[in-house]
């Protein structure tokens, strides 16, 4: 009964977030929609705007005193102006171009009805006088519009007001933009210093002042963001000041961090849960990048299945990377054992170097929590385990061609099982070595993209005479017959000799997967459904074991999951829903509790 509320709860959350919030009201552009209201911010340049030829008096006024005050301005650098009309000025060093005026400088075009040059200082100031006249700013990345820019060619700082645009794939409305230099960005402490000096020194890094920003190209964006700063560092990360999300006009909730949108950051957001055996859980995830002084991740749940004993679980890791490749890291876990029924936190720490395709890993852990499951469909056995230490290498691929690949690994570490509060177990040395063979990647038979591989492992152990030795193959089909795309694979395990220890002591087993992913009969362009499923039949116990699914809502440029895993031997069920923000077509804003059988749940080949 309690496992029917608690989907019944959750389906009727996912249909009222994916239908009952309005959408936005009609705007004639997206500019149009982000720049409303955008005027009323106590920090609006917009408001105390000055005419043309102020700003002209003023900007001659401002050079006249740049020029005193500096008497060894570099050399100036090339440009290429162009224009309807070109005049110069040889006694106050100043080029005027009026008339489609464009200046070039490296990979940036500015293009204005007016510009004004003042070449021994190598100043730039464009203008757009008339009211439906606007200055365009182009790079490889970004185009950006405004009323007025001033640009120092010396610096690389470029200042322009009442901006808006796309800049790194998001779209933006701001009061006002400032370009510079990653160094001189890293001077103001935009950027950290230490991290500009491995870049190219002529990249640029944008700051947007009170901006408003998507990723959605509506004409009327589905969400948008609005902070009080936004810095941008090209093909890398989007950082938001404390941004506050809103669902079309609705405000949903202001972040309390900094928020990083980049390959590598996770933001912390909310997270939601429910496990059979601890309740529903609710809680936060995400990661804070500190950039050359580490990545520090974490995951903190309160579950409720006792509302008057809630049990609190935490993960928290930190990364620094100390050479290229080499990072030490060190992590912190407090974490349930249901096998104990005890909470206690679980210390580990290592390095790790991966380069050229080695992986090597150096670690000692307490009480780590490892999870074993020796047959689909079975409820896993946590273990506490204690790792002092631990050192694993992989080597490169030994032999990768047109028949695969090959691999060797090794293993030689010192464990403790200590389950049940048996910390005087004695300690075990134990040492693997192995091969392993993937298929190569690019297979194809009519619609048919096969996969196949195979591994084993021989494991030695002191003070014991017998070894281990573990073999395991597999093989897959991934084909689309029509709108339907299905994934058909084989396990298999074959386990000579035993263990003393019972976390790594394996079994047979012999398992078959069929999953089966679609986009559902209803919908519309900016409104789509999928539904994916994957069943586990276990060989050994003759039925099915396992099964997993995942109902997804695309709107446009956001997406609802809900998803469900359900294991049939010793029962164990886990729901969960996950909100994704896609703010770029590589990179996710993440809401609520993730799932590794979401990977399925939108079929990448059936037209979306």
């Amino acid at each position: 009964m309690e496992r029917k509320k608690i989907t019944a709860i959750l389906l009727l959350t996912f249909f009222t977030v994916t239908y009952i919030i309005p959408p936005s009201a009609s705007f004639a552009s997206k500019e149009e929609y982000l720049m409303e209201d955008l005027a009323e911010d106590p920090n609006d340049h917009t408001q105390n705007r000055i005419t043309t030829t102020e700003l002209e008096a003023k900007t001659e006024r401002e050079y006249k005193e740049e020029k005193r005050k500096n008497k060894s301005i570099k050399e100036k650098q090339e440009f290429t102006l162009d224009a309807d009309n070109v005049t110069f000025d040889e006694q106050n060093s100043i080029a005027t171009a009026v008339g489609h005026a464009v200046v070039t400088d490296g990979n940036t075009v500015m293009l204005a009805e007016k510009i004004v040059y003042y070449t021994d200082i190598n100043l730039v100031e464009a203008y757009a006088p008339s009211e439906n006249s606007e200055i365009i700013i182009k790079d490889k990345k970004s185009e950006l519009r405004g009323k007025h820019l001033r640009y120092d060619a010396n610096t690389g700082r470029g200042e322009l007001t009442t901006p808006h645009g796309e800049a790194d794939k998001m779209y933006f409305v701001a009061t006002k933009a400032i370009s510079l230099k990653h160094a001189e960005a890293a001077k103001q402490g935009f950027v950290p210093k230490s991290r500009s000096k491995r870049r190219d020194p002529n990249s640029s890094v944008s700051v947007w002042e009170n901006a408003k920003m998507t990723s959605c190209d509506a004409e009327e964006p589905h969400y948008h963001m609005e902070t009080k700063r936004v810095i941008v560092v090209p093909g890398e990360k989007t950082i938001l000041k404390r941004p506050r999300l809103y669902y079309g006009k609705r405000l949903i909730f202001t972040y309390p961090f900094d928020m990083t949108i980049g390959r590598s950051n996770r933001q912390l957001n909310p997270a939601i849960g429910y496990d059979s055996d601890l309740g529903i859980g609710l809680g936060v995830k995400g990661r804070f990048d500190y950039d050359e002084f580490g990545k520090f991740d974490v995951w903190a749940m309160s579950w409720f299945r006792d509302t008057n004993d809630p049990r609190f679980e935490t993960k928290l890791r930190y990364e620094i990377e100390l050479l290229d490749g080499l990072s030490l890291y060190g992590k912190l876990n407090r974490l349930y054992n249901k096998r104990d029924d005890v909470i206690r936190w679980r210390p580990e720490y290592g390095l790790n170097y991966r380069k050229h395709g080695w992986d090597m890993n150096l670690r000692v852990t307490k009480y780590e929590l490892l999870s074993t499951r020796q047959r689909i469909g079975e409820e896993s056995i946590e273990h506490n385990l204690s790792r002092q230490p631990e050192f694993s290498v992989t080597t490169p691929n030994i032999y990768g061609g047109a028949l695969g690949n090959v691999m060797l690994k090794a293993v030689w570490g010192k464990y403790q099982e200590a389950d049940f509060g048996a910390d005087n177990a004695d300690w075990i040395e134990r040492f693997g070595y192995g091969v392993q063979y993937t298929s190569p990647s690019n297979l194809k038979l009519s619609i048919f993209s096969p996969y196949f591989g195979a591994n084993l492992m021989r494991y030695k152990y002191s003070g014991y005479e017998k070894i281990q030795q573990v073999w395991n193959a597999w093989v897959g089909l991934n084909y689309q017959i029509g709108a339907f795309l299905f994934n058909s694979s084989y396990y298999w395990r074959n386990q000579q000799g035993t263990s003393p220890m019972s976390w790594d002591r394996f079994e047979d087993n012999r398992n078959f997967f069929q999953s089966l992913s679609f986009k559902l009969p209803f919908g519309d362009q900016y409104n789509k459904w999928f539904f994916a499923l994957r069943g586990g039949y276990s060989a050994v116990d003759k039925r099915i074991a396992e099964m997993r699914y995942v109902l997804t809502f695309i709107r446009h440029c956001m997406t609802f999951q809900l998803w469900c895993k359900e294991y049939y031997t010793n029962y164990d069920l886990k729901v969960g829903f996950t909100f994704f923000i896609n703010a770029k077509p590589e990179q996710k804003i993440s809401f609520g509790g993730g799932d590794d059988a979401a990977y399925y749940a939108v079929p990448s080949s059936i037209d979306m």
